[in-house]
């Protein structure tokens, strides 16, 4: 009989702060089994309110187990899920699951978060990022929340502190609360504690190209991007799979459909964001220190 095995180690936050990056360096260790698909996104109905799908869903995604020591998923919008979506992942995986939380600086973090946004074409051509902000702002959070406006989260979804403390509610001392900063400095440090935290063989990653996945970019022509995205998305796990391939593939699709411009941000936008963080940020930092992480960046102390 078929032995299915549920996560043990659950990538929940945030977007847009590496969780590509990590889930696909993790993914080629020999002690770690991945989803099929890097986000499951199977608990999200509990952030967007919908039924659940029936459990064999999820139990597809984790067939390729053989016996590894972590079984691992990568969605990074359930932290916005708050309670309710914690209390489900912890009434369904194994017991002891141990959670990943990556926090980013929440202006770059919504930066570039509206940047993917535009890069798969979920946004109009034409609007730009004070355009986007105004929208995001005059959208009530109630509507905000609903799967089809998801795009239009950037703003809500970096007021941390509203979320975080339900992490700790359900996971206590298997939650693991890390920085984008430390990811992007030092990663082979970074994964090398998070191999500590696992207790798996940290040796795997002694010569390993820490190359940054899921980079976000400006393109030429929106038909061709369009095409990239469809067979990008149709064929995300063989590209899992064979991440050599899709690394060609994706460096001669940069010659012909990769823009160099850069959209210039307005200034006022980017103040109001900080503007509208900064008490969060600062309860968020209060919060961690009396959790015991006092190891924290530069943003937050500011």
């Amino acid at each position: 009989m078929l032995q299915i095995k549920l996560p043990n180690f659950i990538i929940a936050g945030v977007n847009k702060a590496g969780t590509t990056s990590v889930f696909q360096y993790l993914l080629g260790h020999p002690q770690v089994c991945g989803s099929r698909d890097k986000e499951t996104g199977y608990f999200l109905s509990y952030l967007f309110r919908k039924q659940p799908l029936p459990i064999n869903v999820y139990n597809e995604q984790f067939l390729d187990y053989k016996n590894e020591k972590i079984i691992m998923e990568a969605t990074p919008g359930y932290f916005f899920g708050g309670l309710p979506l914690a209390i489900a992942i912890n009434q369904v995986v194994q017991k002891d699951c141990k959670v990943l939380i990556i926090l980013r600086e929440p202006v770059s973090r919504l930066v570039s978060f509206y940047r993917a946004k535009k890069k798969n074409l979920e946004l109009d051509s034409d609007m730009d990022f004070k355009s986007y902000v105004n929208t995001c702002l005059n959208m009530p959070e109630k509507n905000i929340m609903l799967q089809e406006n998801n795009r239009f989260a950037g703003i809500f979804y970096g007021f941390y502190f509203k979320y975080i403390d339900a992490w700790f509610t359900v996971f206590g001392t298997n939650l693991k609360i890390v920085f984008y900063d430390d990811l992007k400095e030092n990663p082979k440090l970074f994964i090398n504690e998070i191999c500590h935290w696992l207790e798996i063989d940290s040796g795997y990653f002694d010569d390993f190209n820490f190359e940054i996945e899921n980079k976000t970019y400006a393109f030429k022509n929106r038909q061709i991007q369009k095409m990239a995205l469809t067979v990008n998305t149709g064929a995300a796990r063989f590209w899992r799979k064979n991440p050599v391939l899709k690394k060609w593939i994706r460096k001669h699709y940069f010659k012909v459909n990769k823009s160099n411009e850069k959209e210039i941000l307005d200034e006022e936008t980017i103040n109001l964001a900080s503007s509208l963080y900064q008490p969060y940020n600062l309860k968020l930092k209060h919060f961690l220190i009396e959790k015991g992480i006092t190891n924290i960046p530069d943003w937050l102390n500011k």
